[in-house]
């Protein structure tokens, strides 16, 4: 099978799927996952990429890759994309805001769609234009990323500064840049 399968979002309506070349494949299928468990084919490149312009805003897919030479191969790795854009693609240097919070959120609740799972919100006033940004904010998307991940057999999410601590973690772009991998 290819190896290294990798997908993401390049617009909320469009994936790019990539992939490591397979020795003696002629073709690739790909397949995609809209609900977390049944593939289907997407379509056939006979290169190592192929965009998805089929996939809707604020939502989550999963994809994976077989090489085809008279026989298709078994599966590659399953990656996760999310079409949400996140505002400020990188971080560094840049204050958070309160839209990367509500971003996440909606990404979060993308991923535990389609792991079947039920929405979250946040247990604290949700971040806004004069409310602080709290650890329970982390912590909120954290614990609602994890068993979603965990339920669609993704890698598990490693996390810096378990647990966050009220009054003593300071909330820092790594936090963010961490959910942010775990949803992209």
């Amino acid at each position: 099978p290819p190896a290294n399968v990798v997908a993401f979002a390049t617009l909320s309506n469009n994936v790019f799927v990539d992939w490591d070349a397979a020795a003696g494949a002629t073709n690739y299928n790909v397949y995609r996952s809209s609900n977390g468990f049944a593939f289907t084919l997407l379509g056939s490149s006979g290169t190592t990429f192929l965009n998805d312009p089929t996939v809707s805003a604020n939502t989550a897919y999963l994809y994976m890759v077989r090489s085809f030479n008279g026989l298709e191969s078994a599966d590659s790795n399953i990656d996760l994309a999310t079409t949400v854009i996140f505002t400020d693609s990188s971080l560094s240097g840049i204050l958070i805001k309160s839209v990367h919070f509500t971003q996440l959120l909606t990404a979060v609740n993308a991923v535990r769609a389609l792991a079947g799972q039920s929405a979250i919100s946040f247990t604290a006033p949700a971040p806004a234009s004069g409310v602080t940004v709290l650890g329970a904010h982390v912590t909120n998307l954290r614990n609602g990323l994890t068993p979603a991940r965990s339920a669609l057999s993704l890698p598990a999410q490693g996390f810096t500064d378990v647990p966050i601590n009220a009054g003593s973690t300071l909330i820092k772009a790594i936090h963010i840049n961490e959910l942010r991998n775990g949803v992209q």
